[in-house]
């Protein structure tokens, strides 16, 4: 009887090269990735230390208040009611004798 002889596949000796190339051309591009990030994480970490973001504490603001008005004549002022409406005039009214 005749062996045959178990030769590799052809298949897998590309993969493998093609594996490899593909992994050295991704290494430095993830390394680059990398330091990309840490870089920008750096500058924003930078940038908050300059500008530090407002912390949601209780502040108290300034409302604006009424000014002071001069001592003036009552008649100068107006009053903060509504439109004044008439007054009805009261008449005697005439008691019934008994």
């Amino acid at each position: 009887m005749e062996e045959e002889q178990v030769n590799p596949a052809p298949d897998q000796e590309p993969d493998k090269e093609e594996f490899s190339s593909m992994s050295r051309l991704l290494f430095p591009l993830f390394v680059i990735f990398i330091l990309v990030m840490g870089a920008g994480a750096f500058f924003i970490g930078a940038q908050r230390r300059i500008q530090p973001s407002p912390t949601p504490t209780a502040t108290v603001e300034a409302t604006p208040t009424q000014e002071p008005t001069p001592t003036a004549s009552p008649e100068a002022t107006e009053s903060p009611s509504p439109s004044p409406s008439p007054t009805p005039t009261l008449s005697p009214t005439p008691t019934p004798l008994s």
